[in-house]
């Protein structure tokens, strides 16, 4: 993964917090407004990091988008809760990061879709998308844990 600066989000109007993300000519709709991070994954591959920007009830979206489109995405959220974003490690096709306070994440981008089970993810995830996934989301054991 190699860090981008160049991409920006236009929040859109309406209830959900909602955005296009831009980088040089390409433009994707994308959930959040607040742009954390984003990464090249390759010459087509872009992975966004973006919340919601709301006190109490704030939400992050990983978005992975391609020339054509958002390919896929996951949210982390939860009622009453507001998270944090910090980037912990960032390498070829992993991100491990912290939201919420607790253990870390850690975020595999996989290069083609792999079968995934319904409901498997970690208590508060949610995804779009269908039956398979390149996206695989899961938390760390806490250290000595």
């Amino acid at each position: 993964m190699e860090p981008l600066g160049d991409l920006r989000l236009e929040p859109l109007p309406g209830e959900m917090p909602r955005a296009l993300a831009r980088r040089g000519a390409e433009c994707w709709e994308v959930a959040g407004v607040i742009a954390e991070a984003a990464w090249a994954m390759d010459d087509a591959t872009l992975l966004l990091a973006s919340t919601d920007d709301i006190s109490q009830e704030d939400a992050l979206h990983l978005s992975l988008l391609e020339p054509g489109g958002t390919v896929e995405s996951v949210t982390l959220g939860a009622a009453y809760t507001t998270g944090n974003f910090r980037v912990l490690e960032a390498s070829t096709d992993q991100l491990v990061f912290e939201f919420f306070g607790g253990p870390p994440w850690c975020l595999t981008v996989l290069p083609a879709p792999v079968w995934r089970w319904p409901l498997s993810d970690p208590r508060g995830v949610s995804r779009t998308g269908g039956w398979k996934s390149r996206l695989r989301i899961g938390v760390l054991p806490r250290p000595g844990a």
